[in-house]
């Protein structure tokens, strides 16, 4: 892997910790309570990236 591949890696491993700290903080929690969940992110050509 590349200097290109782990930066990449990086961010999406950053994007998904913001998405679960998001999905599990107080104002969100109650709603989402223990339902399954997939966090899928998609580059900005709306390909998948994880």
């Amino acid at each position: 892997m590349g200097i290109e591949g782990t930066q990449a890696y990086y961010d999406e491993v950053k994007i998904e910790i913001e998405v679960r700290r998001f999905i599990e903080s107080d104002d969100v929690k109650d709603k989402v309570k223990d339902d399954p969940y997939n966090i899928i992110v998609y580059s900005k050509d709306k390909k998948e990236i994880n």
